[in-house]
């Protein structure tokens, strides 16, 4: 089986965005990049698009302010198709009163909220396809 791989329009990968509550956000930790699971909602407005999450203020994701990424995957071993999205932007801490919705984190004392602004959305869609190849995945990143 190989295995075809297609960019996604923004606006499709938008779309898969919202269709899920879980991602990794991936940020710097002591000069490490860490990718970590969290809840999500996107905002309404796409331009630009923004992600609100609610987390612990002494986690790694609650520390970190500045560059940051999230991203979201969905994979059908049986099937061999599979889509990923990253939204890459800048991560900043939410103050006082803001009305945003609310992702609901599965773990209680998340109540310190954060907005990830994107400047870049990109997504794939990987579809297996009968052959004799490996099923393997890589990713180029657009530079937009």
């Amino acid at each position: 089986m190989s295995t075809e791989r297609f960019e996604l329009p923004t606006w499709e990968s938008l779309s898969l965005l919202r269709s899920r509550q879980v991602g990794r956000m991936c940020v710097v930790d002591h000069g490490f990049p860490v990718a970590l699971p969290i809840n999500y909602v996107v905002l309404a407005a796409d331009d630009p698009c923004q992600v609100v999450v609610r987390t612990g203020p002494q986690t790694i994701v609650g520390r970190s302010e500045g560059p940051a990424s999230l991203e979201v995957d969905h994979v059908d071993e049986v099937a061999r198709e599979a889509w990923s999205v990253i939204v890459r932007g800048t991560l900043r801490h939410v103050t006082g009163a803001h009305g945003l919705p609310d992702p609901g984190p599965w773990l209680d004392g998340r109540h310190h909220w954060m907005v990830l602004t994107a400047s870049a959305v990109s997504g794939r869609r990987f579809v297996g396809r009968p052959g004799t190849d490996v099923f393997s995945v890589e990713w180029q990143l657009k530079t937009s």
